[in-house]
């Protein structure tokens, strides 16, 4: 059996156009078949190579990131429960004051009690109103023609086959011409009238605060033309976690049973908004 040039056996295989004439012999090649575990081996990187390079690496990263984003956000919204220790409280009240005084309005009509500064003619709205029509050029598709084809065939039961047919139509583009409308916006006039009228109107907000446990309403001056228009309060505290401080705004009743130095185990929701749990 022949040898390769390291000495290992190999089987010729001859390539090339047999013919009697014994000079044509030299023409023939002798190649080497090549080992199959080898060559199974380059075929299975190769499908590998081919399943990586059509894998639609853009569509995956953006569902990875779609993933991370859910998950970044659920992270985001869910209560975080802490314990932290309170460094300071405070309060504030307002006092909303409100004075009865002559104002400048304009309308389309005047309301009781106003007195006609001027009145001028002002654009009330707009009308949509035909201008003209232009001829425009469409296109749409209509059928052209139509012919049967054999989509399958029917056993007749007796040696004989029938064709079943369908009617595929052909289709065209045709153009046409339509009208359509053109319309403008025509400004529509009335008369506004502008005139002096009294209203209650804000005027200021009286505010007392303090970062200690004593609340109180701030005193309150009114003028014979003035009233009261609303009272708000808010209590809060500031507490530290993890070297750094926050400050949170809690109900009255809880805010009392809160000084400082305490800790305090909350849940933190999103906004800000804390909830104080009970010790364990």
């Amino acid at each position: 059996m022949p040898l390769d040039e390291n000495g290992a056996n190999y089987h010729p295989h001859y390539s090339g156009t047999i013919d009697d004439d014994d000079n044509n012999k030299d023409d023939y090649r002798q190649t080497p078949y090549l080992d199959s575990s080898r060559h199974n081996s380059d075929n299975a990187g190769s499908a590998l190579t081919e399943i990586v390079s059509n894998i639609p690496w853009g569509k995956v990263c953006i569902a990875l990131l779609a993933v991370a984003l859910i998950f970044g956000m659920i992270y985001i919204f869910i209560p975080k429960e802490r314990d932290i220790t309170v460094t300071d409280v405070d309060w504030q009240r307002n006092v909303v004051v409100e004075e009865y005084r002559t104002v400048r309005e304009s309308d389309w009509s005047v309301p009781t009690g106003g007195r006609i500064a001027y009145f001028q003619q002002e654009i009330h709205h707009y009308s949509r109103i035909l201008d003209h029509y232009d001829t425009v050029t469409k296109s749409r598709q209509v059928i052209t023609g139509s012919h049967q084809e054999v989509i399958g065939y029917r056993d007749l039961g007796n040696g004989y086959f029938e064709e079943i047919t369908q009617t595929v139509y052909e289709y065209g583009t045709e153009y046409y011409t339509e009208e359509e409308p053109v319309y403008v916006s025509v400004p529509e006039y009335r008369t506004k009238y502008y005139y002096d009228i009294e209203r209650w109107v804000y005027d200021h907000t009286e505010t007392s605060s303090a970062h200690d446990h004593e609340p109180y309403w701030p005193e309150v001056e009114l003028k014979d033309n003035q009233r009261i228009n609303g009272r708000d309060e808010t209590y809060g505290f500031t507490a530290i976690y993890r070297d750094k401080e926050n400050h949170y705004t809690i109900e009255y009743a809880d805010w009392c049973e809160i000084n400082v130095g305490v800790q305090l185990h909350v849940k933190v929701h999103i906004g800000g908004r804390i909830e104080i749990l009970p010790d364990e």
